[in-house]
């Protein structure tokens, strides 16, 4: 089987200049580029999904919530240019999930109107965005394949080796610094568990040696030891 966590990218895969293209063919059909605060919402689910969200620097924390008002984080998104609102935007629906700035974050609202200008000005703007959205719909299939056959313990190891593949940064010691801050409470939302569970986990890999925290940073000090340790737990379930 395929391992589930080869290495994914959900942005549009736009080279710098690229990018900048981009900005200013969206400018040019009416698109205002924004800034969000810390703590600020784009979108919170249940609202009319009006805008599609072009993410342009910045960590945004995407949060759904039950009728009980409970959250679970589903994704944070760190300094790429990603799409937000992508479904309940392109089914004229509401958005399905609430999007967090967890940083400040620089992005661009586009309308429908807007959307198609542009897409008619550059026709290859479509296909990167329908390739964006491949990838995310195979990143979910993951998770869920992952929540149907693999235990926490497999799920931690994994989801840090993929935040260490797309955020990660390595150092000269060798030890890679995932650039997203996250608490323990955040790991525990983006892996469907509790806070505790993750605690445990994390202290037990950090007495091995395999990982420690720096400034609130999880740093990666033994990568091979971490897959290892993903890998065992896979074996012991097939």
């Amino acid at each position: 089987m395929k391992d589930l966590y080869d290495s994914f990218d959900e942005c549009l895969s736009l080279a710098p200049e690229e990018l900048k293209d981009l900005v200013e063919l969206l400018v040019s059909v009416g698109c205002i580029q924004g800034h969000a605060k810390r703590g600020t919402a784009l979108g919170l689910q249940g609202d009319t999904a009006n805008w599609l969200f072009l993410i342009l620097s910045g960590q945004v924390k995407v949060m759904i919530c039950d009728s009980d008002g409970q959250e679970k984080a589903i994704s944070i998104l760190h300094d790429k240019a990603v799409l937000l609102g992508e479904s309940g935007f392109f089914s004229k629906k509401s958005y399905n999930a609430s999007m967090f700035a967890k940083t400040d974050v620089d992005y661009i609202p586009i309308t429908r109107r807007e959307l198609e200008a542009a897409i008619a000005i550059r026709p290859q703007l479509a296909w990167k965005i329908i390739n964006s959205m491949g990838k995310k719909i195979y990143h979910l299939t993951c998770e869920v394949a992952e929540l149907s056959f693999y235990d926490i313990n497999t799920r931690l190891a994994e989801k840090l080796l993929n935040l260490a593949a797309e955020n990660g940064e390595i150092h000269n010691s060798g030890e890679i610094f995932i650039k997203i801050r996250l608490t323990d409470e955040e790991l525990a939302a983006l892996l469907g568990t509790s806070r505790e569970v993750i605690t445990r986990h994390m202290s037990r890999f950090q007495k091995l040696g395999i990982l420690r925290r720096e400034n609130r940073q999880i740093v990666i000090s033994d990568i091979a030891a971490l897959r290892l340790a993903g890998a065992k737990e896979k074996q012991s379930l097939d």
